[in-house]
């Protein structure tokens, strides 16, 4: 009994044991394993467990599915492999297991995950070739004019958020076929190689020295009441402004459902982004040798004075010509959106904006607000536009000896006009910052933290919190939902006053933590015609030279203008001249563009 002990016991703790018979030498090596039954058991049940894990995720995956979707139902089959494995080989199981899943999921199931401009990845398979990404999340956005709420694709590219889109709404939209658009400038290639413009790795912005005139941040986010700032252009010829085209391909002129008899017509005003000092200075010093009889300086405190230019006839202005244009490149365009920095030879392949008339301002009515049937998708109380009172001045420019047919006094109807009102005009100005979330809800803001509740919450100085102010360019949406959407400042809305003045609109958005300040890109920011109802529509997606400016995921309330702004002194305001075809802005005199002040 020892003897047979010892053979097949003893002899199996000796791991060198020298043996002729084979199978007596594999019995000992085999001999813990024969009689582990507790080992056998912890294999046994960690099999099972990989068994149920594995058909838990095959048969929980979809025909494609991407890398979140993957890892949940790896967490379910994981989930379905405790139910039965456990033990010391339960580690060694579930790396099994995630192989064994990775392995299923890269075997033609795998999505393309190509993040969309809203962070969301396209759903289509990867190895499939498709020629448009889709990522299957569908938004409510408003046409151009707001008439018309659409259901949008995410967009993959800035072209599909920023032009695709509303040139398709505009189809389907029966106001936005009929209003006239102002023509922003675009590249206009002259080789069929035209290429997106390079830039430096290391310097996303253009050189300064590249760049138009700096902007005086100051002057940006100056006080309302600044002073005028004239214009007069002292750059070369090659760096003029390249006048816009007053055609629109894409317009057809307003029904007279809409009013014939208004002037709906819109061109570039202002000579530049940056007035000249030197102009500033002496249209300063005419401020202060023009008086008012019978006026106190207390009077004329708060108010904004705005110079009467001699008006100069057709046919002299006609024979100036139109003045020289900028030297823009036609090989290479801007990749992103025009911004304060950007170079002026550089313009990009589709306008981002858009500015339209979209009737006369008899369409509004402050005492209803914004109606269902004109702009639909607004919040109860939130579809009122703000009132904005400001008070002008008048004075008569200087007489410029180099013009001696300026010399000669003509008190024309717009003279007589102005001499039977006063000195002084009071403007009303309907103003409106509108804001759109995902889910087409759409309302107007009475200040930078505040969303419109009703009539009651317009003040007399309520306008002046949203246009001398910085305006947040998202902001948490006030509508009744689980999940907090955001909305984002997507329009404009403006209605000008019966005056013989014009209104001037030059909006900046300051984006990227400050790193970029994107503008309509017209050196002459444009000029409104009076008595009319005005929509700026702003950019779904902001991009600046090789870098794309994603909206934030939620907003701080300690920091609601982290993810951008909107710059107050976007408004000015200017003397109507009757000599002037606004339709044709390149025929401008230089004269009338350089004057204007900001409010």
């Amino acid at each position: 009994m020892a003897t047979l002990y010892k053979l097949l016991v003893e002899n199996s703790k000796t791991p060198n044991l020298e043996t002729i018979n084979e199978d007596y030498r594999l019995f000992l090596q085999g001999f813990d394993e024969s009689l582990n039954y507790e080992k056998k058991f912890w294999a046994h049940l960690c099999e099972l467990g990989l068994k149920k894990g594995i058909s838990a995720y095959k048969n929980a995956a979809p025909a494609n599915y991407g890398s979140s979707t993957h890892k949940q139902l790896l967490a379910e089959a994981t989930v379905a492999f405790e139910e039965e494995g456990r033990g010391p080989q339960a580690k060694a199981a579930l790396a099994k297991l995630a192989a064994v899943c990775q392995k299923h999921w890269q075997d033609g199931r795998q999505q393309c995950e190509q993040l969309s401009l809203r962070s969301h990845p396209c759903t289509l398979p990867k190895n499939v070739p498709h020629e448009k990404h889709n990522s299957g999340a569908i938004h409510i956005s408003s046409c151009n004019c707001g008439r018309t709420q659409g259901r949008r694709e995410d967009p993959f590219n800035l072209r599909q958020a920023n032009y695709e889109y509303y040139e398709h709404m505009a189809q389907m939209c029966n106001l936005c076929v009929k209003v006239k658009q102002y023509q922003f400038p675009i590249f206009e290639p002259s080789v069929s190689d035209y290429r997106a413009a390079a830039f430096e790795a290391a310097f996303p912005l253009l050189h300064p020295g590249k760049s138009g005139p700096p902007q005086d941040e100051d002057e940006e986010e100056g006080e309302p009441n600044d002073e005028e700032e004239g214009q007069e252009p002292q750059q070369p010829a090659e760096e003029e402004q390249q006048p816009n085209s007053a055609n629109n391909g894409c317009s057809q002129p307003l029904s007279p459902t809409f009013g014939s008899d208004l002037n709906m017509s819109i061109a570039g005003f202002g000579a530049s982004l940056n007035e000249s000092q030197a102009s500033s200075e002496q249209l300063t010093n005419s401020e202060q040798n023009s008086t008012s009889s019978g006026t106190s300086s207390a009077d004329t405190e708060n108010e904004l004075v705005v110079q009467i230019q001699e008006p100069a006839k057709k046919e002299a202005r006609e024979d100036a010509g139109p003045p020289d244009a900028f030297s823009t490149s036609t090989t290479e365009y801007l990749p992103g959106l025009v911004h304060t920095v950007s170079d002026f030879g550089l313009l990009p392949l589709f306008p981002s904006w858009s500015l339209a008339c979209v009737g006369p301002s008899s369409i509004y009515s402050h005492n209803t607000g914004l109606q269902e049937h004109f702009q639909s998708g607004f919040l109860s109380g939130a579809n009122f536009l703000l009132p904005w009172d400001v008070q002008l001045r008048l004075v008569h420019a200087p007489k410029q000896q180099h013009h001696p047919h300026h010399q000669q006094q003509h008190p024309g109807k717009k003279q007589q006009r102005w001499k039977k009102q006063g000195d002084r005009l009071s403007l009303k100005i309907f103003v409106g910052m509108e804001y759109e979330c995902s889910r087409g809800h759409r309302f107007m803001m009475c200040a930078p933290d505040r969303v419109l509740r009703g009539g009651a919450d317009i003040e007399r100085d309520t306008c002046s919190k949203v246009v001398h102010n910085n305006m947040p360019l998202y902001y948490p949406c006030p509508c009744r939902s689980q999940n907090n959407y955001l909305a984002q400042l997507m329009r404009i809305h403006v209605v000008t006053p019966k005056a013989p003045v014009n209104i001037i609109v030059d909006p900046k958005v300051c984006v990227g933590k400050g790193k970029y300040t994107f503008t309509l890109g017209s050196i002459i920011p444009p000029r409104l015609s009076q008595s009319a109802y005005w929509i700026i529509r702003l950019p779904y997606v902001y991009q600046g030279d090789d870098v794309l400016i994603a909206p934030p995921e939620k907003l701080e309330p300690d920091d609601p203008m982290a993810g951008g702004y909107l710059l107050p002194g976007m408004f000015g305001v200017a003397e109507t001249d009757p000599t002037q075809d606004l339709n044709e802005p390149g025929r401008m005199a230089a004269s009338a563009a350089g004057n204007f002040t900001r409010i």
